[in-house]
């Protein structure tokens, strides 16, 4: 089936942000955290789609979770597998409570909560997985309110996008705005994952279908609110500031650029949707070799290795087991079963 160009969007958006990931760890330019920044990317993206997928089509939450599983354990148990059997072929010591904590995606808070703490392994990376998991529950959640009680869509999401502000400023302002004690913790991050949640309603509702805004055509409107979210993450920019207004403008962003980004080459680029088709893969390989560049490899030889495990782990784990478990797990309705593998 081909990809819709919504879809094709997504995919150059999301090699987008793993392309600023992968900057940051192997080239590291100086001025911005462009590995922060393809994160943040990537929450708003995932709240872009999860929103419409929750709130939007209404999809069942059994297919959603049924989805997100097929999505993202098959590659993430292999990999934290792959990565523990060499640990111990090579004899390293690795501590024990690192692969439980990593499994059950709440490391994020073992890696805010005991800094101290070595965990011992390239498993660092799971801390941005761990808050989208967590969010999702509080997007379902939210989406079980809003089918149930008929509780508006936008309204609750920006509460909970409020309450994360409020509590990041808590408990920012005791911890020094430590970024590893403050912002890898859900409830300190859950707002740019929320952010593109909104966004993704806002978009279902007609707002930002005008083909200009103030004067500026739609696309290159929001094409330059993404650069404005992109650049409030210099480093001399507060932490709060960056996790809130540039968020916020990331979100206005991707809402402008969905629904005009077709007319822009940027948003059509092949090579930023191929890098998007692997970016999971790439995003789970990326850190061992991340290390690896840190202890004397090369940066691009770093990169290059990266690039062909997450390759080997694409087209041998991460898509023929998605594959199969959308195709054999769960009796939902096909039209939903293939709505929801088309999305997500």
């Amino acid at each position: 089936m081909k990809p819709s160009a919504h879809l094709v969007a997504l995919d150059v958006w999301r090699g987008l942000a793993i392309s600023c990931l992968l900057l940051g760890h192997f080239v590291d330019p100086r001025g911005i955290n462009f590995g922060r920044l393809g994160v943040e990317l990537f929450f708003v993206l995932s709240g872009f789609l999860m929103g419409n997928l929750l709130f939007v089509r209404e999809i069942p939450l059994s297919t959603f979770y049924r989805r997100r599983i097929s999505r993202i354990f098959p590659a993430a148990y292999t990999f934290i597998f792959v990565i523990v059997v060499v640990y111990l072929a090579l004899g390293r010591t690795i501590p024990v409570s690192t692969p439980i904590w990593t499994s059950l995606f709440v490391v994020n808070y073992k890696l805010a909560l005991f800094p101290a703490e070595k965990i011992g392994l390239p498993f660092q990376h799971f801390w941005s997985l761990c808050i989208e998991e967590h969010t999702y529950v509080v997007l379902s959640l939210l989406a079980i309110a809003h089918r149930r009680l008929r509780l508006p869509t936008g309204r609750m999401l920006a509460a909970g996008v409020l309450i994360v502000f409020v509590i990041a400023a808590v408990v920012g302002s005791r911890n020094q705005w430590d970024h590893h004690l403050v912002y890898w913790r859900t409830e300190c991050r859950a707002s740019s994952i929320l952010l593109g949640a909104i966004a993704s309603v806002f978009a279902s509702r007609g707002i930002g279908r005008n083909s200009r805004y103030f004067g500026v055509a739609a696309p290159y409107l929001g094409t330059a609110f993404m650069t404005a979210g992109m650049l409030l993450q210099a480093n001399r920019i507060p932490d709060y500031v960056k996790f809130t207004g540039g968020s916020a403008l990331l979100a206005v962003g991707v809402l402008l650029v969905s629904q005009h980004g077709s007319t822009i080459w940027l948003w059509r680029l092949a090579p930023l949707a191929w890098l998007g088709t692997i970016s999971y893969s790439l995003y789970l390989w990326q850190q061992p070799f991340y290390f690896l560049s840190e202890e004397g490899m090369h940066p691009m030889l770093a990169l290059a290795a990266t690039f062909m495990a997450a390759i080997l782990s694409y087209f041998l784990i991460e898509r023929p087991a998605r594959s199969w478990l959308n195709k054999h797990w769960g009796t939902q309705p096909k039209r939903l079963v293939a709505e929801a593998t088309a999305s997500a």
